[in-house]
């Protein structure tokens, strides 16, 4: 269960950037776009570290939750 909580968190932050990209109006996915087409990268990377942390972020709280529900795994 755990697992493919994990998997969507990360998969429904990717299919965020990725409507971002189809209608750029303002986002990540904006920055992004912009950063790429104006030949910014400091933009455009900052922007991806950006999308990195909060991926990051999601799965650790996913793993904490997990960690709450199955204490007895022993991990």
């Amino acid at each position: 269960l755990f697992a493919g909580l994990k998997i969507a968190a990360l998969q429904s932050l990717l299919g965020v950037i990725v409507a971002e990209f189809v209608s750029p109006t303002r986002g990540l996915g904006y920055l992004i776009l912009t950063g790429q087409t104006q030949s910014q990268p400091v933009i455009m990377f900052s922007a991806v570290v950006a999308v990195a942390l909060i991926g990051l972020s999601i799965y650790g709280v996913v793993e904490l939750v997990e960690r709450q529900f199955i204490f007895w795994s022993g991990e």
